[in-house]
């Protein structure tokens, strides 16, 4: 369930990269197991030795989601400086249960000093050496080979933000170095770095609607004549949610994200999965 990175490990002070992957249809009826499992669990109780424990958490603007069917959402944008805002979420939303349960551990040991940061769709070829793509993007180009369309739930209004892979990257390293510095004592800390219950960001640059996605990703598969319609038809399908945030504390902290538009991106994304694919069927044989 778990997986730690010990990105690094100084004289006084751990730190911890964990991405945390579970059932999304888990909800506050686990919380106890989670808690409990923050409560016993070996990087947290590195705290108790004296060493202050840096943890950056990789949650998802998920938490913000609304579940319209893909008409017209409301017009909330979460602000990650309104942490009053962020914590009046109910505890039933995407992610919270184990949010609160990776706050809570920091409240009960001041040594644990942890961010939870929540990125948008991601797009973008990553760079590492496994799952170079994202899954949103390469399901949707999968489905429209596949049945020659994209069908969208209700009228696809619903918008949702977007950050390429890149970016998000930067915006690790740049909380990675300002949490270094906040735990050295000759450092005055940034007054845009909070951690705990005051420690979500977001990671965003772009919002668009599920219809001018899917209509983006089907004008480019029908220019490579991959799909003969560029057309998009109402039907029941995963993409119809809305969640929409900006990312001030990020900015604030110096992030300048700088990559192409995810418009921009999809021909690479297209070309990405096409030659994959052919790879794969290539080496199977």
């Amino acid at each position: 369930m778990f997986s730690d990175v010990l990105v690094n490990s100084e004289e006084n002070v751990f730190f911890y990269l964990r991405p945390l992957t579970y059932d999304r249809h888990t909800h506050t009826n686990e919380f106890p197991l989670f808690d409990h499992f923050f409560r016993h669990d070996p990087l947290f109780s590195r705290g108790n030795t004296g060493k202050a424990v840096v943890y950056i958490h990789t949650g998802g603007t998920g938490l913000l989601a609304e579940d319209i069917h893909g008409q017209k959402g409301s017009n909330i944008v979460y602000n990650d400086l309104d942490l009053d805002q962020i914590n009046r979420l109910p505890d039933t939303q995407l992610h919270r249960n184990v949010d609160l349960c990776i706050i809570n551990a920091s409240q009960m040991n001041p040594l644990i000093k942890s961010v939870i940061v929540c990125p948008s769709i991601i797009y973008g070829r990553g760079s590492g050496l496994f799952k170079r793509q994202n899954i949103t993007f390469i399901k949707l180009i999968e489905i429209a080979l596949q049945q020659g369309k994209l069908q969208m739930i209700g009228s696809g209004e619903a918008t949702w933000n977007n950050i390429h892979i890149d970016d998000l990257v930067d915006a690790y390293m740049i909380l990675f170095n300002e949490l270094r510095n906040v735990c050295r004592s000759d450092v005055k800390p940034n007054r845009y770095l909070t951690t705990g219950s005051e420690g979500y960001y977001f990671v965003e640059n772009g919002r668009n609607t599920w219809k001018e996605m899917f209509e983006k990703l089907l004008e480019m598969l029908s220019k490579k004549r991959l799909i003969q319609s560029s057309n998009v038809t109402k039907f029941a399908w995963f993409f119809g949610s809305q969640s929409n945030a900006t990312a001030q504390k990020l900015r604030k902290l110096g992030w300048k994200p700088s990559r192409s538009s995810l418009f921009d991106a999809f021909d690479q994304e297209i070309d990405h999965f096409l030659s994959e694919k052919n790879s794969f069927v290539f080496s199977s044989k």
